[in-house]
């Protein structure tokens, strides 16, 4: 997968047990800052209110006619990926065109965790993306909701058609790529051309080679495979859990399916008018990676990690007088060009990029700290080399902030010795340079496809090819599942030099992580895919049952103001807002984690109003 394809970020839910256990992920398990949980009363979900002058009780209009549509056999066998150990997958054949219910058909991978005790329903999940494969996170999503709900309920998860296991989506050339395919954003006007030109051999390899799926990949046409998997597992309601990406979703089946809607919990949310055609006429004039506030939000969060981190004294967070300095001469010293550190080598670019990615759990943030003083340290030396090695901010212990005992972190493992990762004395703990720690993060959220799964069941025909074929060999190769979504889903500019200005040296000044979330939507602009039934609101649909929206107060991706957004679209919805650091609160806040958990289980809301406190400081001392 090239650089492209990595520009977005993506959720990986990190394992939780009973009550709730969390995992140090790089990208995303999460980090507190303050005080204990907020426990407070909960209400019982009540019906959902009638449509209010601006809220549609029918189904959005966009909505397709799925009653012609054979509903699929689902051939339930064990999974063989070690991933599944225990769970059961099938594949099942559903349109490739809703509109066209018995023409072509393609492939879509399910998995679930059956039940252990007496059902009562089934949750379908998604761990958000675009472009992730949602069978290979089921594991964790089991773990987020803990014993008790999976005693009765299935718990699933449906690969997106197009991504992986479901009839996989390829673009591919004969020729080979110009150069480009290693920016993360440019930020000067060679680099520019460059990303441009790399952006149109992009779109124009996929127009000729990823036809007939690019086509039918939107988030819509995913939102009708769950509602034919729903019907077909004999569901009256549609129960789900998503994630990031996975909330938009969520938003779309809603307005599709309002009637089917059973308890719906959206967590780290996104804005689907924001995400979709911007408020307004922002989708004219700005792309749609930047319309959801994640650059604002990101530099928010890192200020507010600085923060944290001198409020906490050395002991917690070595050093926390200077860092906000340190960080703001690193990107200085790397606007005027890389800058190597042992085997590593620096571009602005790839530091702010691997910055943002760190920003999503508190380990990262930590690992991010102390990267930043060592790169730091290294370029204040004539030789370029750091001869004292930097400390990593402390790791919270395992207990601290817990209020139910049984309730643990494990420590995180630590980093193999590289001659990139600096010595440092027993009694420290060796600093990761950003990088590692950022392709570590890739590659826990970039997931394979799952093997051995087994074939389609009773429904008849065969699923469609994917495209043109490739030969063994082809100079160029990817596959665009993300930006397949993405540039479908959104509107965007379509002047490809809409994104030059994000580069100018003023944006860059401002926000780097501006420059960063722009970039990400570039080869939007002239997509060659064409979904004719994309459905981009409205989202004020009244839902059968209300949803629970989870925000949280330092959120990298999905600001909380997104979830407001979503709280006050959807009528009857729930705002649980979760003050900490970190993308998703389900896997790391108690508080939150109850607070879903409860409503799945008998339908109970947090009370209005609740604000999950943080379950430990952000930096503690050992």
């Amino acid at each position: 997968m090239t650089s492209q394809s990595r520009a977005a970020s993506v959720f990986l839910p990190s394992n939780v047990k009973e009550p709730l256990v969390r995992i140090s992920v790089a990208v995303l398990a999460a980090s507190a800052i303050m005080a204990p949980i907020c426990v407070t009363t909960a209400h019982a979900a009540s019906p959902a209110p009638s449509g209010k002058e601006t809220s549609k009780t029918a189904p959005a209009r966009g909505a397709l006619d799925l009653s012609k549509v054979t509903v699929p056999t689902l051939a339930w066998k064990n999974c063989t990926d070690k991933d599944l150990k225990g769970f059961q997958c099938t594949t099942a054949l559903l349109p490739l065109d809703y509109s066209k219910p018995h023409g072509d058909k393609i492939e879509v991978t399910v998995a679930k965790k059956n039940a252990t005790g007496k059902k009562k329903g089934a949750i379908f999940t998604n761990p958000g993306g675009p472009g992730e494969v949602a069978t290979k996170k089921l594991k964790e999503f089991v773990g987020i909701l803990g014993k008790e709900v999976n005693e009765s309920h299935d718990i699933l998860a449906i690969d997106p058609r197009g991504i992986a296991g479901s009839t996989e989506t390829k673009c591919w050339s004969d020729k080979a790529a110009p150069k480009g395919d290693d920016i993360r954003f440019p930020i000067t006007s060679e680099r520019v051309s460059q990303k441009l030109a790399y952006d149109v051999f992009y779109r124009d390899a996929c127009a000729k080679t990823a036809r007939p799926i690019m086509d039918h990949i939107s988030t819509a046409q995913v939102a009708r495979d769950m509602e034919m998997i729903r019907k077909a597992m004999g569901e009256q309601k549609l129960n789900y859990y998503g994630v990031s990406y996975g909330t938009y979703l969520g938003a779309t089946y809603t307005a599709l399916f309002p009637h089917t809607v059973g308890r719906m919990v959206t967590d780290g949310v996104v804005d689907p008018i924001a995400w979709s055609t911007g408020h307004g006429k922002d989708g004219d004039n700005i792309p749609s990676t930047l319309r959801g506030g994640a650059a604002d939000s990101s530099l928010d969060t890192l200020k507010a990690a600085f923060a944290e981190c001198k409020k906490a004294g050395p002991k917690a967070c070595p050093h926390g007088a200077t860092i906000e300095k340190e960080w703001d001469e690193v990107l200085e010293t790397l606007k005027k060009g890389p800058f190597k550190d042992g085997k590593e080598t620096h571009t602005f670019d790839s530091y702010v990029s691997d910055a943002g990615v760190a920003l999503y759990d508190n380990q990262g943030i930590r690992d991010l700290f102390a990267s930043v003083h060592h790169t730091w340290e290294a370029m204040t030396k004539k030789n370029g080399k750091s001869t004292t090695p930097a400390t990593a901010p402390a790791h919270p212990k395992a207990t601290t902030g817990q209020t139910n005992p049984k309730a643990t972190t494990p420590a995180a493992p630590k980093p193999e010795p590289t001659s990139a990762t600096p010595a440092a004395p027993s009694n420290q703990t060796p600093v990761k340079p950003l990088k590692e720690a950022a392709q570590e993060a890739k590659q826990r959220a970039i997931a394979k496809a799952p093997l051995g799964l087994p074939a389609a069941g009773a429904t008849a025909g065969k699923p469609v090819a994917p495209g043109k074929p490739a030969p063994n060999k082809p100079a160029w190769s990817d596959s665009p599942e993300l930006f397949a979504v993405l540039c479908v889903d959104t509107k965007n500019p379509k002047d490809p030099k809409a994104w030059e200005k994000y580069s100018t040296p003023e944006h860059v000044k401002k926000n780097p992580f501006l420059t960063y979330w722009a970039w990400g939507s570039s080869v939007c602009a002239g997509w060659p895919g064409q979904d004719k039934n994309i459905y981009q609101g409205p989202f004020n649909v009244t839902p059968a049952n209300p949803l629970l929206v989870i925000g949280n107060t330092h959120d990298p991706s999905t600001p909380l103001k997104n979830a407001q957004t979503l709280a006050k679209l959807s009528p009857g919805a729930r705002l649980l807002t979760v003050d900490t650091f970190g993308h998703v609160a389900g896997n790391k806040n108690i508080c939150a984690a109850k607070a879903l958990r409860s409503y799945f289980i008998n339908g109970t809301l947090p009370a209005e109003g609740t604000i999950c406190k943080a379950d430990g400081p952000l930096f503690q001392s050992t």
